[in-house]
């Protein structure tokens, strides 16, 4: 956990939904190598630098409150140049429904935030 958030991660899984709604599909080709990991930095209250490769991370609230849900505000990949980041692209809500599918080496910038 890192403040009020924690996070999971999970290998073996294909970039979009969830195991448990195919369960007929055919396994991810990672799902049995021994690849996979990545390093979280949180930034601020709500903002995370994340580097990974061969996961999901799924983050969410440690202890919501009645209604109160999480979202990603911004997620953006990029490098740091001379010690400043610069982002290459913002990533959309098709790439972020399910968590974070880091498939290839991956430099995040993530803002979380609430809503009821």
């Amino acid at each position: 956990m890192l403040g009020r958030w924690k996070i999971r991660s999970r290998y073996g899984l294909w970039a979009f939904g969830q195991p448990e709604w195919h369960p007929e599909a055919p396994p991810s080709p990672n799902k049995e190598k021994p690849v996979g990991g990545a390093a979280v930095i949180q930034l601020g209250p709500d903002e995370f630098l994340v580097a990974g490769s061969d996961l999901r991370l799924e983050f969410g609230l440690d202890k919501p409150a009645a209604g109160e849900n999480s979202q990603f505000l911004d997620v953006e990949e990029g490098t740091f140049e001379n010690g400043r980041w610069v982002m290459t692209r913002r990533w959309n809500g098709d790439q972020v429904d399910y968590g974070l599918n880091l498939a290839a080496p991956t430099l995040l910038k993530v803002r979380l935030g609430t809503f009821r």
